[in-house]
């Protein structure tokens, strides 16, 4: 009943080689019935003709010599079910000796869908091994009390180490102790079940340049799914920062040069209000003075007064026009401008000199005081 209900395929065999017992998952495994079994040679049911010579030249050396190299061992190899088609199995013979005769029980199990998973398994770590030693990025594992377990080329070629000059480092050679600290509590946030977010850290290159580098943590777990240490993906973002501060100062001084056109943009339009302004001043005591003159012919000293100005106001213009001239300079930022100290009783003298002209025309008159 035991073999019968077994979940292995039991088959007996007696040492002519002929079958002599076949349970019920013999049957389900391999497709023959216990009657059409029963007498019959592993060769005729179970074992591909190439194994055959192998199979029984061990069964006779053990019937010749008791060599049990064979026997009760887990023996994997491929069995062939009734239609023909062939498939792993893992087998173990135990001999029995009764009286002066031996018989040997067969144990068989289909591990074809465990073969699967252990192919499966080992081109999955084939793949990873494959991108873990070609990936550009450093990647390496760690316990969780920060023990570097292991790192791949890249990484090591980062740093400029080798991997058995890495496992000799003392501590603070490769990194600053500064970040032990808050590594274990991205760890502790990782066995929470918390997510951890990346972080810059600076090594240093056993030639003693510092490199920055953007670090990205995860578990590494067991078979069965328990967490066993760290993977980390190292970044080397020197280059990156480089630019990101280049960036930041170009931005910084297209910014102070926008500021600078803005301002003189507002220079420009102050100075050209200015000087439309002081354009007409000068223009109009001209004008005024002129004026006056084709009236006016009894005083000479008065005559001489308002040429004086009008020749003085004719210069004002000259200046203002130099004035203008200046401002394609301002904008081509070849202006110097020039800081210094005026006579302020200058300054209204020429305001009042310009106005003289109206003055006279409405009678009224200014009267200057000054300190």
């Amino acid at each position: 009943m035991i073999l019968d209900t077994a979940h292995d395929a039991y088959i007996g065999m007696d040492y002519t080689g002929r079958v002599t017992a076949w349970n019920a998952q013999a049957e389900q495994t391999f497709g023959w019935s216990t009657e059409e079994a029963v007498k019959h040679t592993l060769i005729d049911l179970i074992l591909p003709t190439r194994y055959a010579g192998e199979h029984f030249s061990g069964i006779n050396e053990f019937l010749r010599s008791g060599e049990r190299s064979l026997m009760n061992q887990q023996l994997e190899l491929v069995a062939c079910h009734r239609d023909g088609r062939e498939f792993p199995v893992e087998m173990t013979i135990s001999p029995l000796q009764l009286e002066n005769r031996y018989i040997f029980n067969y144990f068989i199990r289909d591990i074809t869908e465990r073969q699967a998973a252990e192919n499966a398994l080992k081109r999955s770590e084939e793949q990873f091994r494959a991108v873990y030693n070609n990936a550009a990025n450093g990647m390496g594992t760690r316990t969780f009390d920060g023990t570097i377990k292991d790192v791949n080329p890249a990484f090591l070629e980062m740093v400029g180490y080798t991997a058995e000059e890495i496992n000799d480092l003392e501590p603070g050679v490769l990194y600053d102790p500064k970040y032990f600290e808050f590594e274990m509590a991205q760890f502790e946030k990782l066995l929470r079940g918390e997510e951890a977010e990346p972080y810059e850290k600076v090594y240093r290159r056993k030639d003693g340049v510092e490199i920055l580098t953007e670090i990205r943590i995860s578990l590494e777990r067991d078979d069965a799914g328990n967490p066993i240490g760290i993977v980390a993906v190292v970044t080397d973002i020197t280059e990156r920062r480089r630019l990101e501060e280049e960036r930041a100062e170009a931005n910084e001084t297209l910014l102070k040069a926008n500021q600078e056109l803005q301002e003189l943009d507002r220079l420009k339009d102050e100075f050209i209000s200015t000087v439309s302004h002081e354009l007409r001043t000068p223009l109009t005591s001209i004008k005024g003075s002129a004026e006056i003159l084709l009236t006016y012919d009894e005083d000479r000293e008065t005559q001489v007064e308002f040429l004086r100005i009008i020749n003085k106001e004719c210069d004002r213009l000259t200046r203002l026009v130099i004035d203008v001239l200046d401002l394609s300079r301002m904008e081509s930022r070849q202006m110097n401008w020039i800081w210094e100290e005026l006579d302020l009783a200058e300054v209204v003298g020429a305001a009042v000199d310009g106005a003289q002209s109206l003055l006279i025309q409405k009678d009224l008159f200014i009267k200057v005081d000054l300190d």
